[in-house]
C-alpha cells in the first residue's frame, strides 16, 4: 500500500499543530513539562483524537501493536488505503531519564526506535 499522500501529512499535522497551540493545548503542555514523569501515551492519545476528527471513518487506527510488519509501533493510520507509521516520544520532562531516551542507552530511544 501506498504511505501518505503529501494532502493528508498535511491535514494530519496541521490538526494536531491547532490543537497543541491552542490555549488548552498550551496548558496541558506546560503542565506535562514540569511533572518528573514521562507522557508518550497522552500523545498517542492526542494523535488519535485528531486522525479520528481529521480522517473520521476513513481511517483505521493502530496503537501500540505491530502495524505492516513493524512490531510493537506506537501508531499506525491506515486511511483510505495510505500508511503512516508513527513511532512517538515524550515531550521533555523534569525526569531524570529523559535525555537517555533520545540517545541513551535504555532499550527504546529516539534512535533505536528509527533504526
Amino acid at each position: 500500500m501506498p504511505p501518505f499522500t503529501q494532502n493528508q501529512w498535511g491535514s494530519f499535522l496541521q490538526a494536531l499543530l491547532s490543537q497543541h497551540n491552542s490555549n488548552y493545548g498550551q496548558q496541558r503542555i506546560s503542565c506535562f513539562s514540569r511533572l518528573p514523569y514521562f507522557f508518550e501515551d497522552w500523545l498517542k492519545g492526542e494523535c488519535v483524537v485528531v486522525a479520528s476528527s481529521v480522517f473520521e471513518k476513513n481511517s483505521r487506527i493502530f496503537i501500540n501493536g505491530k502495524f505492516q510488519g513493524i512490531p510493537n509501533l506506537d501508531l499506525g493510520l491506515d486511511v483510505a488505503s495510505n500508511l503512516c507509521a508513527l513511532q512517538l516520544k515524550h515531550i521533555p520532562t523534569s525526569s531524570r531519564d529523559a535525555k537517555s531516551r533520545f540517545l541513551g542507552p535504555k532499550s527504546s530511544n529516539v534512535v533505536k526506535d528509527f533504526l
